[in-house]
């Protein structure tokens, strides 16, 4: 389940609201991985959300050192890597361990897909790419979903392999994101695990239905007005937690709500009366896969 407060839209903090709904926003538990020992993961967790109760800004902590080991016994011994000898401790960073233990939580097999991602990132620094042409975390997930389905209809009949091969690139993705700031680790969480269901990959969690795709939206690049029409268009059904739109004239966006049943409602009232944004009737679906993918 995801319960930590988040601020305004794109931008955590301890509370805050969406037009006049409270915000909730996903609580992640870190554990050990294959880097960094349990108690680096728990003290990362505990540091972060301290940073939140005292409103201070996520810590990148990112040092510019390279990966070496004296000797294979090193590698194979861990009482070798302590104090001033463990090097691990020069690619450390908060956010992203928390962003692998929760997705890692979610969806099957992803700790090697997860492990070169982040290595990728942390070597490549500010060569890195930005993804999906946005710079606020509303966008950028509107952008990936609108890719992640366009992919989709495109591959319909695509094995897991190839659905893997996609999803290692939203990876990368996501990974960049929370590097350079541009998404809270939990929301990008979030993001990969409704990507992974979306392609039909084995997931350990269900992604909660608490979200709507939208389309046939008039099409605009304002996504500040794009977020607040869709607002006006379905607060009605509940309290929402999230809503964007892609901001690349694509008339594409999406909505989150706190609970199940605001998107239920929606669909009911979608079922015998037309929804419509800016005078437009609009298609409305839930968060979930259609095409399983093929072994």
């Amino acid at each position: 389940m995801y319960d930590i407060e988040s601020g305004p839209l794109g931008n955590p903090s301890v509370s805050s609201s969406v037009g006049n709904a409270p915000v909730a926003h996903p609580m992640a538990y870190a554990t050990m991985d294959s880097i960094f020992s349990q108690q680096v993961a728990q003290q990362a967790q505990g540091q972060y959300q301290e940073a939140f109760q005292s409103g201070a800004p996520a810590n990148l902590m990112m040092a510019d050192a390279s990966f070496s080991s004296d000797s294979e016994d090193e590698l194979n011994n861990p009482s070798a890597f302590d104090g001033s000898h463990d090097e691990l401790d020069n690619y450390k960073n908060h956010d992203l361990e928390i962003l692998r233990d929760t997705v890692e939580e979610a969806v099957e097999d992803v700790e090697g897909m997860l492990s070169l991602a982040m290595t990728r990132a942390l070597t490549e620094g500010d060569e890195a790419d930005l993804p999906w042409g946005a710079d606020d975390s509303g966008s950028i997930e509107a952008s990936c979903l609108f890719e992640t389905y366009d992919w989709l209809k495109r591959n319909e009949e695509s094995p897991l392999d190839t659905r893997n091969e996609f999803f290692q690139e939203v990876i990368n993705g996501v990974v960049i994101t929370v590097l350079f700031g541009l998404m809270h680790p939990l929301e990008a969480a979030q993001l990969a695990h409704g990507v992974a269901t979306v392609i039909g990959l084995p997931l350990l969690k269900e992604l909660p239905k608490k979200t709507l795709v939208i389309t046939g939206m008039r099409k605009t690049t304002d996504v500040d007005r794009g977020q607040h029409v869709i607002l006006a268009a379905f607060e009605r059904f509940g309290p929402i937690e999230q809503a964007a739109i892609s901001p690349n004239n694509r008339g594409f966006g999406f909505v989150r709500f706190s609970k199940p049943k605001s998107v239920q409602r929606a669909l009911e009232k979608y079922r015998v009366a037309e929804i419509e944004i800016q005078n437009v009737s609009v298609s409305i679906k839930t968060l979930e896969n259609t095409t399983p993918a093929r072994e």
